[in-house]
């Protein structure tokens, strides 16, 4: 999923992307199979370790995998996106929360400014206020 998520952000823009990938959940119907919802330990395990097969595996590129394989397994997942500028330059970074906590890219020293979410919602929406 991270060499799909990588090239599709070289061939389309961030919400496209996304739009692809809300699809692609919609599609699934594991998340209909039983009240289960994944941990997001193992998944973010999976993700970290496949990152070191994909050049260009950036935090924003492991956070839309994990994020849409938490969705598709029935577990609410948000991307956050979040600015700091350090003494050099400016910075970005992408983490996921789930569920009032953050799953990956948490734990930095810098204080980042999430800037808005994407237009309020989750890869799947099913309808329910989300």
């Amino acid at each position: 999923m991270l060499g799909v998520i990588r090239l599709a952000l070289c061939a389309m823009s961030l919400r496209t992307t996304r739009r692809f990938l809300g699809r692609l959940v919609r599609a699934s119907d594991m998340w209909q199979k039983g009240d289960h919802q994944a941990l997001p330990e193992p998944i973010v395990r999976a993700v970290k370790r496949a990152r070191e097969y994909i050049p260009g595996a950036t935090c924003l590129v492991q956070a839309l995998a994990v994020e849409m394989l938490l969705e598709r397994r029935g577990r609410p997942a948000r991307v956050h996106i979040g600015m700091a500028r350090t003494k050099e330059q400016f910075a970005a970074h992408a983490w996921v929360e789930s569920q009032g906590k953050t799953v990956l890219g948490g734990g930095t020293d810098v204080p980042y400014t999430p800037l808005p979410a994407f237009d309020g919602e989750r890869l799947y929406h099913d309808g329910r206020a989300t």
